[in-house]
């Protein structure tokens, strides 16, 4: 249902009682209401011979066809709706209340129509020379903009009230309110930029980059709600609620995800990307974290990667890579895989008891001192995975039934009773291999 308006609409029919028109008869020259549109209202006048009258906002419907008296301006009858009499004139019309013209006023240039509220004309003002200090009053609403140098634009109260700079646009309550000589900034939302010193930047959201004071020379992009709402460095990107909120001094950051980075503090060139991923970075620098959560435990280290729902090994690790987590039970890696710098670390895991579970997902090389003769049982084992076992036997023996490996040689190796004894096992298919490697 929109409102429609045309010219020369008039049509002649009854009343029914005070609820509509029957809208039956034509009038030379003029237009029926069919124009309107079923469903669709219009402003209407109507008269009847008696000299009754009435104007309203009236719904038009293809079935009868009607016009029903929705809403009543003004009549003949204390404004409220009228009894007519026998044939009535209805025809569309544009009351004077709800008029936004001024005569053949048209003003002029720089200025702005300001209501003068119900059935007052609305009058002409001169805009404040583009200043949001003093606002021009649009009903409830206050702007203002250039059509010259510096090229401002505000919208909202004390937007850009003390903004001098050039061509910044602030649009919302308080936004830019006091960006001073700030060049190139776009603040949109409730106090975004409130605080603002430096140029080039753009704050979209409540309170994004509220107290932001800029480093040396700004161009930080924050968008969401308190997004860089603290930041006091240079080339920051944050998007997503609370967002590097705290971010001060950091340079070139960017992160992505609701809480992201939110206490970021001295931190320079960190990719961050995930909710809450490196949440309580604090000094750290140059780190790259994808995924849920990731790296959230990292204040000062450096140079780390995280990737997926992980934490580094410690808050002040550096130089570390993590992929997966515990729940993680392979690694596909397509391509040569080059190794520098030390390559592989494997991890040492000491296993327990007489029947343990032989896992490889525990580490690559595990120990064993027999505490007694034991029966290990098969773990988790995937084809493609294999560990290396170190046992200390002293004078205990292993039965190995319960793993079901097929040895090298056809038989379990001996234990040493003297030193330790190394044993490889692999899975290939459904099998486990096991091969004797030696005696320390």
């Amino acid at each position: 249902m929109a409102l429609a308006l045309y010219d020369r609409v008039q049509q002649t029919g009854t009343a029914n009682t005070t609820i509509s028109f029957t809208l039956s008869g034509t009038v030379t020259g003029f237009q029926s209401f069919s124009v309107i549109g079923n469903t669709n209202t219009t402003y209407y006048a109507a008269t009847d011979a008696s000299g009754n009258w009435e104007v309203g906002l009236g719904t038009y419907l293809t079935i009868g066809p009607t016009l029903t008296r929705t809403t009543i301006y003004s009549s003949s009858n204390s404004n409220t709706a009228v009894t007519f009499s026998g044939a009535v004139n209805v025809f569309v019309t544009y009351p004077a209340g709800y008029s936004v013209v001024s005569g053949n006023n048209y003003g002029t240039s720089g200025q702005v129509l300001t209501s003068g509220g119900t059935g007052v004309a609305p009058t002409w003002t001169t805009a404040s020379g583009g200043s949001a200090a003093t606002p021009t009053a649009l009903g409830t609403v206050y702007g203002a903009t250039d059509s010259a140098t510096p090229y401002k634009t505000f919208l909202g109260y004390q937007a850009g009230n003390s903004t001098t700079g050039v061509s910044s646009t602030s649009i919302g309550y308080q936004a830019g309110y006091t960006a001073t000589t700030a060049t190139l900034n776009v603040y949109l939302g409730y106090k975004a930029g409130y605080l603002n010193t430096k140029s080039a930047n753009v704050f979209v959201g409540a309170n994004a980059g509220a107290s932001s004071t800029g480093g040396s020379y700004g161009s930080a992009t924050g968008i969401g709600y308190n997004a860089l709402a603290a930041n006091t460095g240079d080339g920051n990107t944050a998007v997503g609620s609370n967002v590097m909120e705290t971010a001060s001094y950091g340079n070139n950051n960017t992160a992505v995800g609701n809480y992201a980075m939110q206490y970021s503090a001295n931190g320079n060139n960190n990719a961050v990307f995930g909710y809450q991923s490196g949440y309580s970075l604090t000094t750290g620098s140059t780190n790259a974290l994808f995924g849920y959560t990731a790296g959230s435990n990292i204040t000062t280290g450096t140079n780390n990667i995280c990737i997926g729902n992980v934490n580094a090994s410690s808050s002040t690790v550096s130089n570390e890579t993590t992929i997966g987590n515990s729940s993680t039970t392979a690694a596909r890696i397509f391509g040569t895989v080059a190794l520098q710098n030390g390559g592989f670390t494997e991890l040492v895991y000491a296993v327990t008891g007489t029947t343990p579970a032989l896992s490889p997902t525990n580490g690559g090389i595990q120990t064993w001192t027999l505490s007694g003769s034991s029966t290990p049982t098969a773990g988790t084992w995937a084809a493609g995975t294999s560990m290396t076992l170190q046992i200390t036997a002293s004078t205990n023996t292993v039965t190995w039934t319960s793993v079901a490996v097929s040895w090298v040689g056809g038989t379990a190796p001996t234990l040493s009773t003297t030193g330790i004894t190394v044993i490889e096992l692999w899975k290939v298919g459904s099998t486990v291999y096991g091969a004797l490697v030696g005696s320390i």
